[in-house]
């Protein structure tokens, strides 16, 4: 069906319900049959929306004559429509301020052919201003006017200039010989960064109040089978509030609402897309001005929620995730982590380099997280985050010059209150020194060993003197941290079997590598397919450490009590994005890391490949989960447990950062959005995973959705991280050696 048609058959469906009833709607809604849901609640995600001061707009179908400069033709009737005459049109407008302007033109092309693509080229106070690029039939188009192009007096010109004007009486069945470019329905103008003051757009008592002028966007996507639920339960006299749905694919519905009540508005036409829903307050003639922001000359909305008929995702097995938490609540976990395991380099992800035999094997027989993602591309971060399910701007570990905000709760430190002790077993000083992550471990096992010459012996020795001790046959936690397969990549001669004889060989020393990354080394081609070709084979390596280990734990039948699960702390890049190593960005090859879980025989759990999104966040109540504690902790993540049994949410966002370069970032299985200071990307996942196609600009509905979600993180929040100092100069002489090796210090 057209959009355009849905559009039309909306507002039918709108206007249809014209009583003036305050029936609430929670819940359960008038003619929805079945259990109704709500699926999302605007005003409990007031704090996300986008809110916009009053605007400038101009009503094209009806200007007022002193905004309109030349190009435009006289409308055909008193209301109606007016087109762009020429190849230029002007507009007049004045600006509050400097700052960037956000504008928004309804719109239609006049498209004469099927070949005809118009694009309008903006200038403003002329200067070039952007462009924006029409398709068929009515739209809404975004665009942004530059502050620095802005004249200071507030006077302003913007001038609209086309690809092409056309005559309608060149073409069969018009004798319109008007020369036409662009039909225009209206412009609106906001002043971007403009404080609340003097204008009323907040959350009181449960409700949304909204002065006249003001805008207020939303963005969800839309479930199949459901309707909005809007209650008005106060219309200022003479005053109106309008509604726009902009879907990502197609034209958008406008819906005018002058009377207080109860409606629905089916969604059936949007079902499955990204969609804004605008919802701006029009002011009467009794209405008060914005600046007054008084209650009663506000529209009060008391209800505004996406409704289905039933959840999206059923709740899964619930008796069989029961029956599993009974059988598991006893058992160890043992967490091993081999660091800056890229999984688009394992065999077992479908690389194409049998890298990873041992993986590959487990994964046949366990349960494989095919898409799980380190919420921070660096050790220091990562950890903080598995330890805590806090983000680094909560847990203060953003640099090596901090240390674990010590008021936090470590997993260990929650773990010993219910009597489960924690042991941890590394070589990686990070995690014994001064930095806090040991905080919490009843005891700390720690090898002293060059960072590529792992010792299995001392690593099987802290196994087993963990037990054969006391804590036997008492539930724990193990944490095992390897540093393979992280750089240096200079792994045992036998690993070393990817190479190819036109390969050039070169350094993989962590200052190498980062020469590269800054261009003071040129490479070659062979050049970086011999660092691939290392990493590898220390990726091999670190397979083969994990092989060693689980083969111990096996023989000591410790396999059979224990939950086994092999991950990383973020991946490893190879100049995909004009990086190496890690650290600095938060793209697939930094954060895409495997997770493998491998359970006891006697669970009789058939093998799966699990495709729901989950990240590092999640561990911390994953394992609280598994040993059957309470994880009312303020936790950011959920337990996994749930997704084993066909539970959980589908397509989880997962928020990712690296605040040392100042990027943040959400991925689902769709889209990755990434934020920096000075830009913004956002890639289609489904078409683009290599991350190369930024649809930012083009996808400006799907941007908004992202970016919403965003904004429910904090990362420049109230957290001190200068107060939980580490320093560097007085670490001893061996963390230095270390932390030079793995090129974290020089």
């Amino acid at each position: 069906m057209n959009r355009n048609v849905c559009g039309f058959l909306l507002l039918l469906v709108w206007l249809s319900f014209s009583g003036c009833g305050s029936e609430e709607t929670s819940g359960h809604s008038p003619g929805v049959s079945g259990a109704p849901v709500v699926y999302k609640n605007f005003i409990a995600d007031f704090e996300l929306a986008e809110k916009i001061p009053p605007v400038q707009e101009i009503d094209l179908l009806n200007s007022r004559a002193g905004q309109l400069g030349g190009g435009w033709a006289q409308p055909e009737t008193e209301s109606g429509p007016r087109w762009a005459e020429g190849l230029e049109s002007v507009v007049f407008f004045k600006s509050p301020g400097n700052a960037d302007m956000e504008m928004t033109v309804v719109c239609t092309p006049f498209t004469p052919d099927a070949d005809s693509r118009q694009i309008i080229h903006l200038r403003l106070n002329g200067h070039d201003a952007g462009e924006i690029v029409l398709k068929t039939g009515e739209n809404q188009y975004p665009a942004r006017l530059p502050g620095a192009f802005l004249n200071k007096e507030g006077n302003n010109r913007l001038t609209f200039a086309y690809a092409y004007a056309k005559r309608p009486s060149d073409y069969p069945g018009s004798s319109d010989s008007r020369s036409l470019a662009v039909k225009f329905k209206r412009i609106r103008l906001a002043q971007t960064g403009m404080k609340p003051d003097g204008f009323l757009l907040e959350k009181k008592d449960g409700k949304i109040l909204q002065s006249p002028d003001t805008r207020m966007n939303f963005y969800y996507r839309v479930p199949a089978d459901s309707h909005l639920a809007v209650n008005i339960d106060h219309l200022p006299e003479g005053a109106s509030a309008r509604l726009t749905i902009t879907p990502a694919k197609g034209d958008q519905a406008e819906i005018r609402m002058d009377k207080a009540g109860t409606k629905e508005i089916p969604l059936a036409a949007f079902g499955g897309d990204a969609v804004e829903f605008s919802f701006e307050a029009e002011a009467g003639p009794q209405s008060q001005s914005p600046g007054a922001a008084m209650n009663n000359g506000a529209v009060s909305w008391a209800q505004i929620a996406i409704v289905q008929k039933e959840a999206r995702r059923e709740a899964g097995d619930a008796a069989a995730l029961a029956k599993f938490r009974s059988e598991i609540k006893g058992m160890d976990v043992i967490y091993l982590v081999l660091d800056a395991f890229n999984a688009d380099h394992s065999s077992l992800y479908g690389y194409s380099r049998k890298t990873t035999p041992f993986l590959d094997s487990l994964g046949k027989k366990g349960i494989v997280l095919d898409h799980f993602y380190a919420n921070h591309p660096y050790t220091l971060a990562s950890t903080g985050t598995l330890l805590t399910s806090k983000y680094s701007y909560e847990h203060g570990l953003i640099d090596k010059t901090n240390r674990l905000n010590p008021i936090l709760p470590t997993l260990p430190e929650i773990l010993a209150d219910h009597g489960i002790p924690s042991f941890l077993i590394t070589g990686h000083r990070f995690l014994t020194g001064p930095w806090g992550l040991s905080r919490g471990f009843k005891q700390v096992f720690f090898d002293d060993f060059k960072v590529h010459k792992v010792r299995i012996e001392k690593i099987t020795e802290a196994l087993a003197a963990i037990y054969d001790s006391g804590f036997r046959d008492k539930k724990k936690f193990i944490y095992l941290h390897m540093i393979p397969p992280h750089e240096p990549y200079t792994p045992p001669e036998r690993f070393r079997i990817f190479n190819e004889p036109q390969y050039q060989p070169i350094s993989t020393d962590p200052e190498t590598l980062l020469k590269i990354q800054n261009r003071e080394i040129t490479i070659s081609g062979n050049q970086l397919a011999y660092i691939k070709a290392m990493y590898d084979a220390n990726v091999r390596y670190a397979d083969d450490i994990a092989e060693k280990i689980l083969d111990f734990l096996k023989v000591r039948k410790i396999t059979e009590k224990s939950i086994v699960i092999i991950t990383s702390d973020h991946g490893e890049a190879f100049m995909e994005h004009g990086c190496t190593t890690h650290n600095s960005t938060i793209y697939e090859e930094m954060t895409h890391v495997p997770f493998i879980i491998s359970l006891p025989d006697r669970l009789h759990l058939p093998p799966d490949r699990i495709a729901a999104i989950a990240s590092i966040v999640d561990v911390a109540p994953t394992i609280m989960d598994i040993f059957g504690v309470d994880q009312n902790s303020g936790f950011n993540g959920r337990s996994l447990l749930p997704e084993l049994f066909g539970g959980g949410p589908e397509n989880n966002p997962v928020y990712m950062e690296t605040l040392l370069t100042g990027q943040t970032g959400i991925r689902d299985l769709d889209y990755q959005l990434i934020s920096r200071q000075d830009a913004r990307e956002l890639y289609n996942l489904r078409q683009d995973p290599a991350e190369t196609d930024n649809r930012f600009d083009k996808e400006p509905i799907i941007a908004g959705f992202y970016l919403q979600r965003l904004n429910l993180y904090n990362p420049l929040g109230s957290h001190d991280a200068a107060s939980h100092q580490v320093d560097i100069d007085a670490l001893d002489q061996k963390t230095r050696d270390q932390l030079k090796e793995l090129g974290y210090i020089k």
